[in-house]
């Protein structure tokens, strides 16, 4: 299988999982560095992927997912790719320290979001020694979205 291909079926997982099918969601967090080449280093995620369980449509649901920087380098985030514009992430700084566990925000929004099975990723870029993470959560989204009649 070549490069191309490759690329063609990680870009095609990537938009399934949307909620829009865009590959990736614009407001998705860049974490400013200073530069300065760092070495790759060792996470323990202490879950990488979540099962939220039912959420009525309207609500939002803020979750964790947390790791402990294991390696010996301090962990520098880079970047953080959503699915779509139903989550936003809030990274807590862009160095984290060797021994340290942090974790990251999320929030997922389900007005921006469809009714039924949904299943959102997550792609994490950093000094990481493994390449890029995927985080996933999943959820069961009921209820419909409401109807709202503007006046006339």
């Amino acid at each position: 299988m070549n490069f191309k291909h490759i690329l063609a079926s990680f870009l095609l997982i990537i938009a399934a999982s949307s909620c829009s099918n865009a590959p990736l969601h614009p407001q998705s967090k860049t974490i400013e560095t200073t530069g300065v080449p760092t070495l790759s280093t060792t996470v323990h995620w202490s879950d990488s992927s979540l099962d939220l369980g039912n959420i009525p449509m309207g609500d939002s649901v803020v979750f964790y997912f947390r790791f402990t920087n294991t390696g010996p380098s301090p962990l520098i985030l880079q970047k953080i790719l959503t699915g779509c514009s139903c989550t936003s992430v809030y990274p807590n700084g862009t160095a984290i320290a060797t021994g340290t566990t942090d974790s990251i925000k999320v929030v997922f929004d389900t007005r921006k979001s469809v009714t039924g099975f949904i299943s959102k990723s997550l792609l994490i870029k950093g000094n990481l020694a493994t390449g890029a993470k995927v985080l996933r959560y999943r959820a069961v989204v009921t209820g419909h979205k409401a109807l709202r009649e503007l006046p006339h």
